[in-house]
């Protein structure tokens, strides 16, 4: 729907048909979207002849002394923190008395807008974005900057990489102190994502943040906030004095570690909550690790059983029982009493070895039981330049079709291309859990619109082939969701943080598949 320019009386005149009007040395595109203060616009800078998204106030709201200082407070807090999981700041500025900040364009769509359109977060994704947030604001934090605001439309997820950046610091504070732009007992923020402290309007520190990341991901995993109320009033009361109900309860397939990480989160008192977001950071990484090595445990478990299920029954061979019947029964007995007490031995050296550490892959061999050293490997920090060795490619380059409703699936390879040993990622990152993973993306030819149709494939040091070896793998996915139509299939080698390495992509085409009836 085409925005008239009169509606931004603020805009200088367009100079091309391509705009909507000017902003000092900013070409305005298009509106993206609005709110109760203020406009976000893509606009591209002429001077470094790059996108930018242009935030900009209400004319309303610019004359007030309140709202000018307010914004500007925004834009000097974001500008403040440098990182990777927070929006970026290029510059702030007034044009004819309307104040205007210029930041990164995202691409991608906010968490709140996902939520809606009911996508399914996976695990590994929850994991990473609690990470992700947790980490921009622990940068925040360490700046002294509370952030007051953390909900969904305030998460950005970006495109194509997933990565988590934190947005809006309107409602930002610096350290513990009173919002000079409030009145006394006020309460501002998003009713739902409010900390028990911020619903009964007290002094803050960094834990109301960490409350409210908590609810962000209640409603990820459950679909919902933890409390959902008609009114402000009945919601503030029920953020003070009610507990959510139990994630498991909701979500019986959520790891019950991660849904108490949540649940701690969400504590009344902010002395139960984690004391800060860089603890958080490494509770975080704790608890994926112990779910990781559980679901491994649990997978090693279930697999023995099926083998033991198919393996063949000897005792039913005919002769075997014949010699069997022959032997007389008190030796079994005695072989009994001999081996019971070494069988109870054998059980008890296993509890204790399964409860060892969880960093343990499998497929990896058994850790010693020996105490870990000073000398024992440490994880290394995984970036894309460390990966370059590794190659993707496809089994069969040629573009294919596929009948929906039946899985989509692909052969690929990874090739070690490492020329010595100090370039080799599997030497390099033995330590790591993960060395790298490979990430599917998905669009119809004529659509921006990108999917991400399959789980990442996680490669750990063990998986990584040798130098100049390869290592074939299956990617596949469900099409009964998909309209038949031509897409782009991208496969991207990635870090375990998300950062790309290399890609590879190739056409597919999904038809329907035709029924007895339909041929009829």
């Amino acid at each position: 729907m085409p925005v008239e320019s009169s509606n931004f009386e603020f805009l200088e005149p367009p100079q091309s048909e391509d705009e909507l009007g000017r902003i000092g040395p900013y070409r305005v595109l298009n509106l993206i979207g609005e709110g109760g203060m203020g406009a976000v616009f893509r606009a591209q800078d002429n001077r470094l002849k790059r996108n930018v998204a242009l935030k900009t106030m209400r004319k309303k709201w610019s004359t007030s002394s309140v709202g000018r200082k307010r914004f500007v407070e925004e834009a000097r807090s974001m500008a403040a923190v440098h990182h990777d999981n927070v929006a970026t700041i290029f510059e702030v500025g007034i044009h004819e008395g309307t104040p205007f900040l210029a930041m990164e364009m995202l691409e991608g769509k906010p968490l709140n807008q996902l939520i809606k359109e009911n996508y399914q977060f996976n695990v590994d994704e929850i994991f990473r974005l609690a990470a992700e947030v947790a980490s921009g604001l622990a940068a925040a934090h360490q700046r002294g900057i509370i952030h007051r605001d953390i909900k969904p439309a305030n998460i950005w997820i970006e495109s194509p990489s997933g990565r988590a950046k934190i947005l809006d610091f309107g409602l930002a504070i610096v350290g513990g102190q009173v919002d000079p732009f409030t009145h006394r007992g006020s309460v501002l923020g998003s009713p739902a994502y409010l900390s028990p402290e911020q619903s009964r309007g007290e002094p803050l520190d960094d834990r109301t943040d960490l409350y409210s990341l908590g609810a962000v991901l209640y409603q990820v995993c459950a679909g919902r906030p933890p409390h959902l109320c008609k009114t402000i009033p009945a919601q503030l009361i029920s953020n003070i004095c009610k507990s959510p109900e139990p994630l498991i309860q909701i979500n019986p397939n959520l790891p019950t570690r991660l849904a108490d990480l949540i649940h701690l989160l969400l504590e009344k008192e902010p002395k139960n909550r984690p004391q800060s977001a860089s603890k958080l950071q490494a509770l975080i990484s704790q608890t994926k690790e112990s779910c990781e090595h559980e679901s491994s445990a649990a997978l090693q478990i279930v697999t023995n059983e099926k083998l033991r299920s198919n393996e063949p029954d000897h005792s039913r061979n005919t002769q075997k029982n014949k010699t069997q019947e022959a032997e007389p029964t008190y030796p079994k007995r005695k072989l009994g009493v001999i081996l019971a007490p070494a069988l109870v031995l054998t059980f008890v050296l296993a509890f204790f070895f399964f409860k060892g550490p969880s960093e343990r892959i499998a497929g990896e061999p058994s850790p010693s039981p020996v105490k870990s050293t000073q000398n024992e490997k440490k994880a290394i920090r995984i970036t894309p330049a460390r990966l370059e060795p590794l190659i993707i490619s496809f089994v069969n380059p040629k573009d294919v079709e596929f009948k929906i409703p039946t899985a989509a699936t692909f052969e690929l390879t990874l090739e070690n291309k490492a020329t010595s040993p100090k370039m080799d990622p599997k030497r390099i990152f033995s330590a790591n859990k993960v060395v790298t993973q490979v990430m599917t993306y998905l669009n119809e030819i004529d659509s921006n619109k990108v999917t991400r149709p399959a789980f990442a494939v996680k490669f750990s040091p063990t998986r990584v082939p040798p130098t100049g070896k390869k290592e074939d793998f299956t990617i596949q996915f469900l099409t009964n969701d998909l309209a038949p139509n031509a897409y782009n299939i991208t496969f991207e080698l990635q870090t375990p943080s998300g950062e790309s390495v290399q890609r590879i992509q190739k056409q597919i085409t999904l038809v329907q598949e035709r029924t007895n009836k339909q041929s009829e």
